[in-house]
């Protein structure tokens, strides 16, 4: 039996409960609705409180490690925060700040945010795309920027919101396949060997 497609959500927002998790919790169901895929979740907000004790890799704790796995072997990445001061939170960051700067290049990666005014979805263009460029992963050209207003208890509540959703979705699925191939060539290629990071 073929394996399912990794789809991986990473959600930014300290809050359990939260309208970034809505958001990206729609983008992945709309995905599951065109393609066969395995969903996994990691949340900031349950995962927080391990942060900040260690940076080696193997001394992290459990929790972490799963994380940074998950996010390492996906296939696709729906990567998302509430924008604070212009930018993601400091906690999403500090996450990515942990994966392996070779896992993640070629792959695709949707990116999405929520804030309180219109101005904060330039923050996906000017920073969100910049971290993920130094992975080189891929970001898919198309972003989802939901407001405050756009939700009630949790709910997407505006139509054009919920078409962009759909289109970002079915864009992200099309990339599915194309980065499976990718990542299948990649490790069938002899690498030398990368210098460690230095220590900061």
């Amino acid at each position: 039996m073929p394996v399912k497609p990794s789809v991986v959500i990473v959600n930014g927002s300290p809050r359990s409960r939260s309208r970034t998790g809505a958001l990206l919790n729609a983008l992945a169901n709309e995905i599951a609705r065109v393609r066969d895929v395995d969903v996994q979740s990691v949340s900031i907000a349950e995962i927080g409180n391990h942060f900040g004790t260690e940076f080696d890799p193997a001394l992290l704790a459990p929790e972490l490690q799963r994380a940074i796995h998950a996010i390492e072997n996906a296939d696709l990445i729906l990567a998302g925060s509430p924008i604070y001061r212009a930018s993601y939170s400091g906690l999403f960051k500090h996450l990515f700040d942990l994966v392996d700067r070779d896992a993640l290049k070629g792959t695709p990666v949707l990116l999405a945010a929520t804030g309180g005014t219109p101005l904060h979805g330039l923050a996906l263009d000017t920073q969100f795309r910049a971290l993920f460029a130094f992975f080189q992963a891929l970001t898919l050209p198309q972003s989802v920027y939901a407001l405050d207003v756009d939700f009630n208890d949790g709910r997407l509540i505006n139509d054009d919101l919920s078409q962009r959703v759909r289109s970002a979705a079915e864009l992200a699925a099309a990339h599915l396949e194309s980065n499976r191939g990718y990542r299948e060539a990649s490790n069938n290629v002899s690498r030398a060997p990368v210098a460690p990071a230095p220590v900061l």
